[in-house]
């Protein structure tokens, strides 16, 4: 029977070398599970968000790899992309050569459960592309609710720019770093 890793184990599988919010997150995170649990619920994480970095997340409902819905948009999400995509699937925001394996990786990390690190391209509202490190982790549902994922992004230290009305934000490339152990291992890797 797997049992959480305590806060310490468990930051040090983060990988290194990305933006240093991505720790920060990932500590809320971890202060939210309830003793002995493995995951925070989504209650408590919606009851008690970090304001500061909240801007850049999104929640996932998952429904099986092919089916992601974003049930919430962060409003710097949404200002960089030009839109809201709540309650979207994932299909206007990823190209058709990632949908297909981010879905599986974030479904995998639901069902194990086991965060992990990506790294995003994105094409902004105004043009511009950005690079975000994101850190990725699993949520506790009721047992009839979607199993879900709280995404944190960090883009860089910019403001972005008012969006054209018409604009879209896309995910140009998505590059999977690797699996944060939060206490069950890690699932296996999809291929390329």
């Amino acid at each position: 029977m797997s049992s959480p890793l305590p806060p310490d184990a468990a930051l040090a599988n983060l990988p290194q070398g990305f933006a240093p919010d991505l720790a920060v997150f990932f500590k809320t995170w971890l202060g939210l599970r309830r003793a002995g649990a493995m995951l925070p619920r989504l209650s408590d994480y919606l009851d008690a968000p970090p304001f500061q970095l909240q801007p850049f997340v999104s929640i996932l409902d998952l429904y099986g790899p092919d089916k992601v819905v974003v049930r919430l948009f962060g409003t710097a999400l949404s200002a960089v992309a030009g839109q809201d995509f709540t309650k979207k699937t994932l299909d206007p925001i990823y190209p058709a050569q990632d949908l297909a394996r981010a879905g599986s990786i974030a479904w995998r990390a639901v069902v194990h459960p086991a965060g992990y690190v990506c790294v995003r391209t994105v094409r902004s509202a105004t043009g511009l592309a950005l690079s975000s490190d994101c850190i990725c982790l699993p949520l506790s549902a009721a047992d009839d609710a979607p199993k879900c994922l709280v995404t944190y992004l960090r883009f860089p230290q910019q403001s972005p720019q008012p969006p054209k009305p018409d604009a879209t934000g896309v995910v140009t490339s998505f590059r999977f770093v690797d699996w944060i152990d939060l206490g069950c291992g890690i699932p296996q890797t999809p291929p390329s």
